[in-house]
């Protein structure tokens, strides 16, 4: 089962889409801000988010058994105003030497810990090679990139970069 929310980080009043995918499941349910009977695929988008929500979806097989996923939409400070800009080297080859899959772009991780980057940003286009993300807060901000094949595969994280604003 696989649920993500799009972006994870959204200013007051900013919405976020959902999109899921289950299988060997016969009904879904959303719970939290995101309540009612869901299909076994889709996509949702949420209204002007104006807290940081935490959605669920939980989904049931035959058996009885059930299954619970969480995405979190953070809202952000809009008066926050530090900005970061990354770039980063594209992938020719895996560690092995072998082609490198197809890429279809990267996930940017980040977050105020080396540790805990629970915050990220998807960006489109195996060329890109660098992304911009504002609406930082003061502090010390860490990032690391994951390279996203076309088969669903993602590279192991980059080493680990940060800035302090």
């Amino acid at each position: 089962m696989t649920f993500t929310a799009s972006p994870t980080r959204v200013q007051e009043g900013g919405n976020a889409v959902l999109t899921w995918k289950a299988s060997n499941a016969y009904a879904c349910r959303g719970y939290g801000p995101w309540e009612g009977s869901e299909g076994l695929e889709g996509s949702s988008t949420t209204n002007g988010l104006t807290a940081t929500a935490t959605f669920i979806l939980t989904c049931f097989n035959t058996s009885g058994a059930k299954t619970s996923v969480k995405a979190t939409v953070t809202v952000v400070d809009a008066t926050a105003s530090g900005t970061a800009t990354l770039s980063w080297n594209a992938p020719t080859s895996n560690v092995n030497g072998s082609p490198i899959t197809p890429l279809k772009g990267y996930t940017i991780y980040y977050g105020n810990s080396a540790g805990a980057m629970t915050q990220s940003l998807a960006v489109s286009g195996a060329a890109t090679t660098g992304a911009e993300i504002t609406g930082l807060g003061s502090g010390t901000w860490y990032f690391g990139v994951s390279a996203d094949a076309t088969d669903g595969t993602q590279s192991a994280m980059s080493e680990i970069g940060s800035i302090t604003l």
